[in-house]
């Protein structure tokens, strides 16, 4: 990409560094009976935020994350029209390197459950077409582009369009989920997204022990720090151990990333299913 005016993949350093576990602290932790019961409290705790964002600055930024986890909760989300969703601007944390009508996109994903725009069911989010923000893998698959091209470009244009928090940008919402070995977005265990001057976007080889085996674009881990609301839903009851090792387990986001998210303001709702193996549940 050339005689652009935002910084490139190489140069994008110096977000800010993240703060030593003793400064990080714990995040709310809410346990929910069922996965229904989940996606409900979800829905209402972005709700919330994305209104609160809406009427404090007229738009919101939300960030969304793909896979399993989230699917029940986009459902539930499809059917609020109290939230403003013609203000609301979508973004992904990440995707696999695949057109968006692959199964295993997560622009896929959100198209059928969030956005249902192949469906003849009730119209879902109403989120103008413009204000939604996939990577563009499409565009750069069709030009005989790579990931890193694709990470630079989706870089530019949170760059153009987030509001930033001391030169970081800063979304209203973001939404994760954990993987099975701990991994948050596309960040695995020992990725170059985990330090503290990665790019903001980053092209991922294909993982070999986490389905599907695919390359994939990510942001960078500690994205997370800044943004507004920080919420991560594990519904999976098969995901307890890692929830346990997570959120009570020794900091090291090297070996867990998802512990990003264990901080001071964050919220992880969890089935008590999911809950398990915590050693304090609710």
């Amino acid at each position: 990409m050339t005689d652009r005016s935002w910084p490139s993949h190489a140069e994008r350093e110096g977000w800010g560094a993240a703060a030593g576990p003793a400064e990080r602290g714990e995040p709310e932790v809410v346990v929910i009976d069922d996965p229904a019961g989940l996606a409900r409290s979800a829905a209402e705790h972005i709700g919330a935020a994305l209104r609160a964002a809406v009427a404090d600055r007229g738009t919101a930024h939300f960030a969304i994350t793909g896979g399993s986890s989230p699917i029940a909760l986009y459902g539930v989300l499809a059917d609020r029209p109290d939230i403003p969703w013609g203000n609301v601007h979508l973004w992904w944390v990440d995707d696999r390197f695949v057109p968006p009508d692959h199964p295993d996109s997560n622009v896929a994903v959100v198209r059928d459950t969030l956005l249902r725009a192949d469906s003849d069911a009730a119209h879902g989010a109403a989120i103008p077409a413009a204000n939604v923000h996939p990577f563009p893998i499409l565009a750069g698959l069709q030009a005989g582009h790579d990931a890193e091209w694709v990470a630079d470009a989706y870089a530019e244009e949170i760059l153009r369009h987030v509001p930033s928090r001391d030169g970081r940008p800063a979304f209203d919402v973001m939404l994760l989920g954990v993987g099975p070995e701990g991994h948050v977005m596309s960040v695995f265990p020992g990725s170059p997204a985990l330090a503290a001057d990665a790019p903001l976007a980053l092209a991922v080889p294909a993982p070999r022990d986490v389905t599907p085996h695919l390359p994939r674009v990510t942001l960078r881990a500690h994205i997370a720090d800044d943004a507004g609301t920080l919420l991560v839903v594990i519904p999976d009851g098969a995901k307890a151990a890692v929830a346990a090792r997570a959120l009570e387990g020794e900091r090291n986001e090297r070996a867990v990333p998802a512990q990003v998210a264990r901080r001071a303001g964050a919220t992880w709702l969890l089935t008590r299913a999911a809950a398990a193996d915590l050693r304090r549940r609710a």
